[in-house]
């Protein structure tokens, strides 16, 4: 197990915040995009239920692994 600290990044233009279970409805229009999963391990993600496992997924990668995914 990993012991990491999810932090919100914050610039003049730009916020990056970790990843949580509430930002896949969010993402789910976005994610519909089948070209963004072209190079990714993940995809194609075409439900809101693939969305919700996906972050899910991220989640524990960041428990696990100590990956930190952001939105």
């Amino acid at each position: 197990m990993f012991s990491v600290t999810p932090v919100t990044l914050v610039g003049r233009h730009v916020r990056l915040e970790p990843i949580q279970m509430y930002h896949a409805e969010g993402l789910f229009p976005h994610a519909m995009e089948p070209d963004i999963w072209t190079y990714m391990p993940y995809g194609p993600i075409d439900s809101l239920e693939r969305v919700q496992w996906w972050v899910g997924e991220m989640l524990r990668k960041q428990r696990d692994e100590g990956d930190l995914p952001f939105v």
